[in-house]
């Protein structure tokens, strides 16, 4: 009777293990697709990927989706509706007879490299690296810095978020919204729903919770949440910055029935069967129709 007690409670427990994993990787699972900088070699998935790659992350899986020119290490990134990638490099680097220093943006079509914006010629001061870049929907670029800088007079910290529009001023304070002092911002963007999300370069207390290093954290509005945590997360791996994919009318819009065979157009958006399906458009997750740009 005893070994089939224990043999009972082994199941048992087994199942609620069982379950719990599945639990942490179907929610895994269904995070929003992005692109990703890392700032040493690192395997994610089965591949292992150098600080030069751009990392494609869908699902529960890895790609490359671009290689920088050896030696070109991503230290904040963002992805242009245009299809431009824009990239702050961790130490000043040349590309293609051009040095560009930490505190720039590079812009790249895939062929060309060209300034963006030039650090100093806005007054960053040289010794501030960008280690969070995106572009707003006004065209605003949006950034942080890996440490204090004052800016046009005023004072912006670690974990602030920075707009450039001709000059300076705070988009976003991390300081009043309740990050600690302690944490550095190392990556920021905003998703197709307008939602910021961020992530930090060392374990994080929010509002009472714990956010790891490598796990995406959005702000409600009120407080913070947690966005996307891959469980396998190596913990000797720093993120470089992260980018959501820019808005394609091919694959981000879904039709009245949640998913079109085929081409659909409906009401600004346009729905295209594509395999996987857009994560908006399975089964669960409810239909959303986004603008195309």
């Amino acid at each position: 009777m005893r070994n089939r007690s224990s043999y009972i409670l082994i199941l048992l427990l087994m199942f609620v293990a069982l379950s719990a994993l599945a639990a942490t990787v179907g929610a895994w699972a269904q995070t929003t697709p992005y692109d990703l900088g890392i700032d040493v070699p690192t395997t994610l998935g089965s591949l292992t990927y150098s600080p030069e790659n751009i990392v494609h992350h869908y699902g529960t899986t890895y790609s490359s989706v671009l290689a920088l020119p050896a030696g070109t290490p991503v230290g904040a990134l963002h992805h242009l509706a245009d299809g431009r990638w824009l990239f702050s490099p961790t130490h000043p680097v040349t590309l293609q007879g051009s040095t560009y220093e930490p505190r720039d943006v590079v812009s790249y079509n895939g062929t060309n490299f060209a300034m963006y914006q030039q650090g100093s010629g806005l007054g960053i001061p040289s010794t501030a690296r960008i280690d969070a870049l995106f572009v707003d929907s006004s065209g605003n670029s949006i950034l942080s810095f890996d440490t204090w800088v004052t800016l046009g007079g005023t004072g912006y910290g670690p974990s602030d978020l920075v707009s450039y529009n001709g000059s300076f001023s705070l988009y976003w304070s991390g300081t009043a919204m309740g990050v600690p002092l302690y944490a550095n911002m190392v990556g920021a963007a905003v998703d197709g729903l307008g939602v910021l999300v961020v992530s930090f370069d060392v374990p994080t207390n929010l509002g009472g919770t714990d956010y790891k290093p490598g796990q995406f954290v959005k702000w409600t509005g009120s407080g913070f949440a947690s966005y996307a945590l891959d469980p396998q997360w190596p913990a000797t791996t720093q993120l470089r910055d992260f980018a959501f994919p820019a808005s394609s009318c091919a694959n981000t819009a879904c039709n009245d029935g949640c998913w079109a065979n085929g081409t659909h157009p409906n009401a600004g958006t346009f729905a295209k069967h594509t395999i996987p399906m857009p994560i908006e458009c399975e089964v669960g997750g409810g239909c959303l129709t986004l603008p195309c740009n």
